[in-house]
């Protein structure tokens, strides 16, 4: 079998599926990883780095649990980025920093662009890589290099997530155009705070699609700038004090920006006659925005659209087991 089709067969070829890492080392666990010790005592044709009682060579790794074992398969991890390009992208600007050239001087099946400093070393089945992870690209400084790795990044989105975000077919996507797409980047909206800090993922399932949206105008907070305010206090919730819910996408809800921060909070809106008119708990979360219209208190019907006027708030709130309350004047534009 000759996987890749480059002329030598698996059993003869140092890199079968020509991603550029050798067979060696995807066919090892990445922190088991053990090198060649290039001593063969018994003369059975196994390196005795591999031989441990009556155990003989190695079980492949198959990092993604599907199709092929990593040796053979040019995206080990199953996130939509090849392994060529993940393990040599040492400037992370999604691009392969070595390229395949078609070369092959001394014909051990690995490509001349991923040799060392000598094409014509033969079979050295390592490639000289002396580990399992630091020689391959590794942005996070996790126990997993990016091609083995689910979260290229740490930001707790799963890279095939960021890849194309906004979903219009051409990723990998760069938010912030700064050069380093999405999934390599932990400021994705180029903001300065973290991904992970505007509550990218809340239930760490590594989906998004529980994004924090703190505007409910469809463009979660991790991807848009302006909905976090890096001068108020850690334990503070900032009010954005105008409501216009005509569909714009600005102001349409009632922003309280960090409130998720925060999910044990109550928030109570009364008109200037002191009625209460709007009230729940958990607000932010599920969807659950104030978008000028009453819950139903004393005479004004549940659903019935506010007049337009100034109403009165009032926040509850817990902060490291502490309670904390705010309270103020919104305008509402109906």
């Amino acid at each position: 079998m000759d996987s890749d089709g480059d002329g030598i067969p698996n059993h003869l070829d140092i890199d079968a599926d020509n991603d550029g890492i050798p067979d060696n080392l995807e066919a090892q666990t990445t922190t088991g990883y053990k090198a060649p010790s290039k001593v063969d005592l018994n003369k059975n044709g196994l390196d005795d780095a591999y031989e441990n009682g009556t155990v003989l060579g190695l079980t492949p790794t198959n990092t993604d649990g599907t199709d092929n074992p990593d040796y053979l398969d040019t995206d080990s991890d199953n996130d939509g980025v090849a392994d060529i390009i993940e393990a040599f992208d040492k400037n992370k600007d999604g691009i392969p920093d070595l390229f395949i050239s078609g070369n092959d001087a001394d014909h051990d099946g690995l490509d001349d662009s991923f040799e060392g400093a000598n094409t014509m070393d033969g079979f050295v089945v390592n490639n000289e890589f002396k580990t399992g992870s630091r020689d391959t690209n590794n942005t996070d400084g996790t126990d997993e290099p990016d091609y083995r790795d689910i979260d290229d990044d740490n930001d707790g989105v799963y890279t095939k997530y960021e890849l194309d975000p906004n979903s219009d077919g051409n990723g990998p996507d760069d938010t912030d155009k700064d050069g380093i797409p999405d999934y390599l980047d932990t400021d994705d909206d180029g903001d300065g705070i973290s991904t992970k800090s505007e509550g990218a993922d809340p239930n760490g399932d590594g989906n998004p699609n529980d994004a924090v949206d703190g505007n409910a105008n469809g463009i979660p907070d991790y991807l848009e700038v302006g909905n976090y305010n890096l001068t108020l206090p850690a334990d503070e919730i900032e009010v954005f004090s105008a409501v216009s819910p005509n569909g714009d996408g600005d102001n349409d809800v009632l922003v309280l920006g960090r409130i998720y921060e925060f999910p044990e909070n109550t928030v109570q809106i009364y008109n200037r006659w002191g009625i209460l008119v709007y009230e729940t708990v958990g607000y932010g979360s599920h969807n659950n925005f104030f978008r000028g219209y009453s819950e139903g208190r004393v005479t004004i019907s549940k659903q019935e659209k506010l007049p337009t006027g100034t109403y009165f708030y009032v926040i509850k709130y817990k902060s490291n087991g502490f309670d904390k309350r705010k309270a103020g004047y919104i305008y509402l534009q109906n």
